[in-house]
């Protein structure tokens, strides 16, 4: 179920990206790279996964993005969430050193997933701060109707302005931790999508 929400998820936000450029045709082909990333849950280093196979780690991901970097132009780096609650040195550190390491390698933006509402609603305000990216969801708001963040953002590559939205899965009002996600209101996904494009 996880791993089919994340494929919606990033299959909207791809939707939403082609539809904003369909309005206006180009005679040069414009090509746009996208890494996604998500569920790094504290996992700086790689990590065993399957037998005695590592895998992972942000090191792997920074060579990943420079190496792509370095061959094409445009190119966008973007997180879908659950960076928190993973090994116990991340979450002693409260994500902090991860967040730092997302900053090196140039995270365009990052939505939230269902487990950066695991910790008081302060220490994911910590965390924006820290960040040298945005933290994007169009589907959250508090009691008051009030959005929790930015629901997108805009990137211009070549001239071509591209908008990026976040979703957080609504189910989280309901797997999330009840005491931090009790002022939280979690909008349904499609709708938000529909809202944001």
């Amino acid at each position: 179920m996880k791993e089919s929400y994340h494929f919606i998820r990033l299959s909207i936000i791809i939707l939403g990206l082609s539809l904003l450029i369909l309005p206006k045709a180009y005679a040069v082909e414009q090509r746009l790279i996208i890494i996604h990333t998500n569920d790094l849950h504290g996992h700086p280093l790689k990590f065993p996964h399957i037998g005695a196979r590592k895998v992972g780690g942000l090191p792997a991901i920074a060579d990943l993005v420079q190496e792509v970097r370095k061959r094409h132009k445009n190119v966008l780096v973007l997180d879908a969430g659950d960076l928190n609650t993973g090994t116990p040195e991340s979450t002693f550190f409260k994500a902090a050193p991860d967040i730092l390491a997302l900053n090196y390698i140039g995270y365009d933006a990052m939505t939230l997933g269902n487990h950066e509402f695991d910790n008081p609603l302060e220490m994911l305000r910590t965390q924006q701060r820290l960040a040298a990216f945005p933290f994007i969801s169009a589907n959250i708001r508090t009691r008051e109707g009030a959005r929790l963040l930015s629901p997108y953002i805009i990137k211009v590559f070549e001239g071509i302005r591209i908008g990026i939205f976040g979703l957080t899965l609504k189910e989280t009002e309901v797997i999330g931790n009840p005491q931090q996600v009790r002022d939280l209101v979690f909008e349904d996904e499609l709708r938000s999508a529909q809202d944001a494009v």
